[in-house]
């Protein structure tokens, strides 16, 4: 899905810019942070760095065109899938952190939580050789 897709993006974008934000802030404004938040945001970086799109130009041509679903591919090492385990439970995390209001980010809302869930889950599950699951709206169910 397209549209949720890269809105479920932006809202994650926004949340991995407040954890560069707390990277670049000063010892004493750091000392006001619960330490798990400090520790997500020293390393959300190095953790996620496997996760990379390799045909991102497929999917800005599709938001150009308005088309509603696309196929993807992404390059991932076989660290991905470690990766995408420990991103799933950190955004988890900083969602709590946003719940809380110890970040300025709102909560991820539940529809771009599922869509998040799953695209993990399918690097996962594809790293461990099983099928790709497409993409079930329940809307459309």
């Amino acid at each position: 899905p397209v549209e949720l897709m890269s809105k479920a993006n932006q809202h994650q974008q926004e949340i991995m810019r407040e954890f560069a934000l707390i990277q670049f802030t000063d010892d004493a404004a750091r000392q006001d942070l619960p330490a798990r938040l400090l520790e997500m945001a020293d390393r959300h970086r190095r953790e996620f760095s496997t996760l990379r799109f390799r045909r991102s130009d497929e999917l800005a041509a599709a938001i150009e065109h308005g088309e509603p679903h696309i196929d993807m591919e992404i390059d991932v090492p076989p660290a991905a899938g470690p990766a995408a385990l420990e991103m799933r439970s950190t955004l988890q995390e900083a969602d709590e952190f946003c719940r809380r209001g110890e970040l300025l980010t709102l909560a991820t809302p539940w529809e771009y939580v599922a869509f998040r869930e799953w695209f993990l889950n399918e690097i996962v599950r594809q790293l461990d050789g099983k099928p790709p699951t497409p993409w079930r709206d329940e809307a459309e169910s």
